[in-house]
């Protein structure tokens, strides 16, 4: 019969999927320090020790190191927001230019012709004009509303 290895009497480190290290802390462990002293403990230290983490801060930064991360944060926003609204005012350029097309091929008519002769359906010519308008305002309204909600996103910097 196989002896069944100890459990560990204290925090573990584990490794993540993307490689980073987690402590992993049982939540009635008590640092082997602090053991003695045990029936010396009031309420508040024993709840201050079970938000503390195990290299003994109490995961609260200083008002300088607040104030830094946060201004770090918002610069990294602040680039991300700036690529974000590059990539859109490209897309909306390639956007407008498959618009451009679109209307000259449906104003000189070949739209419908290539159309007609794809599907080999024997339709109205008005028809296919309208089945292909209703289309290209159908992308026109989705197109506009997609840029408004990404407008908003930005202005009020809220997904």
């Amino acid at each position: 019969a196989k002896e069944k290895a100890p459990l560990p009497a204290g925090p573990i480190f584990m490794e993540n999927p993307d490689g980073t290290i987690t402590e992993a802390v049982p939540a009635d462990y008590i640092p082997p320090k602090l053991r003695s002293a045990r029936r010396d403990w009031s309420a508040a230290r024993r709840q201050s020790l079970i938000n503390e983490d195990s290299d003994g801060s109490s995961g609260n930064l200083s008002e300088g190191a607040a104030a830094s991360m946060y201004q770090e944060v918002d610069f990294l926003y602040s680039r991300h927001e700036r690529i974000f609204v590059l990539l859109l005012f490209v897309q909306l350029l390639l956007e407008a230019l498959y618009n451009f097309v679109y209307l000259l091929r449906m104003r000189d008519g070949s739209s419908v012709v290539e159309f007609m002769a794809m599907y080999g359906w024997r339709v109205n010519l008005r028809a296919v004009q309208c089945l292909l308008w209703g289309v290209f305002g159908g992308q026109a309204i989705y197109t506009a509303v997609y840029y408004i909600i990404a407008g908003l996103a930005i202005l009020t910097k809220r997904p």
